[in-house]
């Protein structure tokens, strides 16, 4: 798949995994408007309404071979000098979503997901 169909498909793949992330959080997460072809200029979802966070999301929607680490490197890749925690979506046709960080990361991932409301801190499940 190449062009305008390869460009569509990633146009939705970042549409479903912000609402993916928007169902996970309780806030709602947005493609990035204005984003340039490459994308090394901002991540692929972001809060809506100018919300902050230390993630920096790349997104991958593919018909198969979808790689979380590829997905890290070229987010760790656009993140260049500013500090964020590269953090992947990925997605093969008829899969589900995968969600995807470096280990070395987890903790400071968790405590943003924890800051954006995926859950309370000590909360128990029931």
């Amino acid at each position: 798949m190449g062009g305008k169909r390869s460009r569509d498909k990633g146009g939705r793949g970042e549409r479903e995994a912000a609402e993916l992330m928007t169902h996970l959080l309780g806030c709602k997460w947005q493609r990035r408007v204005g984003q340039t072809r490459d994308g090394s200029d901002a991540p692929d979802i972001e809060p809506a309404g100018g919300g902050q966070t230390w993630l920096w999301p790349e997104v991958k929607r593919q018909t198969k071979g979808c790689s979380p680490h590829a997905a890290l490197k070229q987010a760790e890749e656009a993140i260049g000098v500013d500090f964020r925690y590269p953090i992947a979506l990925t997605r093969n046709d008829h899969a589900p979503w995968v969600f995807s960080c470096y280990a070395t990361d987890l903790q400071w991932v968790v405590e943003e997901l924890i800051e954006l409301g995926l859950f309370e801190a000590g909360e128990e499940e029931e």
